[in-house]
């Protein structure tokens, strides 16, 4: 007799084996007119009407396309990032385009050497607004769709330009 798998475990292994990071269709930032602190501005924060939009990517280029390149760059090589990663980052649609009003952003597993010429087995896509965009104070949000499982760590952080200045 044949078992038949849980949709849950078909879905996973299905997301282990593509690795899709989605990020749909929302990433935005607002910023808050009144930047001192009081109870008044407590209360204000709260206040979506006190906020206007600084920033915002809403992915609705065609299909297939890059995602737009005066709002997002590439970090782009196979180097490990400081933590033994095990991908090579690259800026090809295959890793990184828009589908459908998201931004989608694939883990491959394939033989890949990147422009510094180092040799790994999976690629996948590394975007920032390094030098396009930055904001200290503010609300951001944005919508992401992550997958899950072992060896799996898709990450969304935001970094400043403190943290960048430390680097160099």
């Amino acid at each position: 007799m044949r078992r038949v798998r849980p949709l849950r475990r078909s879905l996973t292994r299905n997301l282990l084996r593509t690795g899709v990071f989605t990020i749909a269709p929302l990433i935005a930032l607002c910023t808050f007119s009144n930047l001192s602190y009081s109870s008044s501005s407590a209360t204000a924060v709260a206040d979506p009407t006190v906020w206007s939009l600084a920033w915002s990517d809403e992915f609705n280029g065609p299909n297939g396309s890059a995602p737009d390149s005066s709002k997002w760059s590439f970090d782009i090589g196979g180097n490990g990032w400081g933590n033994n990663e095990l991908e090579t980052y690259t800026n090809r649609l295959v890793n990184a385009d828009l589908e459908g009003g998201s931004l989608v952003i694939k883990a491959l597993k394939e033989s890949f050497t990147g422009t510094d010429g180092i040799s790994r087995n999976y690629t996948s896509a590394r975007l920032l607004t390094r030098n396009k965009f930055t904001q200290t104070f503010g609300r951001f949000e944005a919508r992401i769709k992550l997958p899950f499982g072992q060896g799996i760590w898709p990450a969304f952080w935001m970094l400043g330009d403190i943290w960048l200045a430390e680097l160099r």
